[in-house]
């Protein structure tokens, strides 16, 4: 997976995926300082089934940041977390997106068996002034109609807005 172990706010943090507990991991990096690289560490359940990718929007000045996972299981979802200096993970309010396969146009199938990975939520990446997320996803192979030769299987792409306080604005563009 992409984006299932990142680095954030200036590599004050380690971010990490436990797809298997249902959860995200948060570790303060203390790479400056004396004792271990990696110091307090934080964990909470990731909002859905099977999280895959983290992205990062570090904060002005504060330390902290907004921090959103993408869950491919089941219906698939992004849950959106406040980040905070000591690395504790808080909910956002409205920072939710449930039933992510609905966005996309006819999915192959929105409960992905165990191993498959052909055709689920992929990456989630906030662009680069941190107003948009940005969600893909991996359309697959399709045995009974294959592409054409030379050309890659289908896939899509969900474009979120983003306020200022890391919410979700309205449905995506698909």
């Amino acid at each position: 997976s992409q984006g299932s172990l990142i680095l954030g706010g200036d590599n004050r943090f380690l971010f990490a995926v436990n797809a298997g507990s249902d959860s995200v991991t948060c570790f303060r990096v203390n790479a400056d300082g004396p004792g271990p690289i990696l110091g307090s560490r934080r964990t909470a359940a990731s909002g859905g089934v099977f999280p895959v990718s983290l992205t990062f929007r570090a904060d002005g000045g504060d330390g902290g940041g907004v921090l959103y996972a993408l869950n491919s299981g089941e219906e698939g979802s992004l849950t959106g977390f406040r980040v905070g200096r000591d690395c504790s993970l808080s909910r956002i309010a409205g920072g939710r997106s449930a039933d992510l396969y609905a966005e996309f146009e006819e999915p192959p199938f929105p409960d992905p068996e165990p191993n498959e990975v052909l055709t689920t939520l992929a990456q989630v990446s906030f662009t680069p002034n941190g107003r948009q997320l940005v969600v893909s996803y991996k359309g697959g192979l399709d045995a009974d109609d294959p592409p054409p030769p030379g050309t890659l299987p289908g896939g899509a792409v969900a474009v979120f807005g983003v306020d200022p306080a890391g919410r979700l604005e309205g449905a995506p563009t698909v």
